[in-house]
């Protein structure tokens, strides 16, 4: 699947800040510029790489801590092995990019990139154990912000609801007029009848 890329096109045609996009299905795609047909191309898929690169020219003269800029690429094509920035030569880090995926998630400092890295080559089993607490945190995070999405009953917290029909208003209001319980109301309880 290729969709055109609208943010990738700075009127230099030089290089994407988009890195990836996400779609509703939930499916992540990665921006390919390719500077030969002066397009950017959008290709479906998990990752392009499978470890992240470094440019330590770009690593040496960070700005700031932020990971967009501080010399971490991960989304290079596989056979890339220049930095897009700089132009200087790309190096493979021991992160692989699923683990990149967890990382960013909680934080995009690129010293906590440093740290990981250096943890992963001098103890493998405590950076294995820090990066399953990692994931366990993001898919519960995720897993919050799916269960936020959820209307519940503000009296009893029950997802038991109902929206109150116009119908059912009307009808309550011409009967008790301005002692209706519907009167400016959304959503009827189906537990416990409170309606707000």
């Amino acid at each position: 699947m290729v969709k055109v890329c609208n943010k990738c096109i700075d009127g230099n045609y030089s290089l994407c800040h988009s890195m990836y996009f996400f779609w509703n299905d939930g499916v992540k795609y990665t921006c390919i510029f390719d500077k030969n047909n002066l397009i950017a191309r959008i290709i479906k898929g998990v990752n392009i790489m499978k470890y992240i690169r470094l440019c330590n020219y770009c690593k040496n003269n960070r700005k700031d801590d932020d990971k967009w800029g501080s010399g971490y690429i991960g989304w290079v094509s596989e056979n890339n092995y220049t930095c897009p920035f700089c132009q200087h030569e790309l190096i493979d880090t021991i992160l692989t990019s699923e683990e990149d995926d967890i990382l960013i998630e909680v934080s995009r400092s690129a010293s906590f990139y440093d740290a990981m890295i250096e943890l992963k080559s001098k103890d493998i089993i405590e950076f294995n154990l820090k990066m399953a607490q990692f994931k366990s945190q993001v898919e519960q995070q995720k897993s919050s912000e799916q269960k936020n999405d959820v209307p519940r009953c503000p009296n009893c917290n029950s997802t038991n609801i109902k929206p109150i029909s116009g119908l059912s208003r009307g009808a309550s209001i011409a009967m008790l007029g301005i002692f209706s319980k519907k009167i400016n109301k959304s959503f009827e309880c189906k537990n416990c009848g409170y309606t707000w």
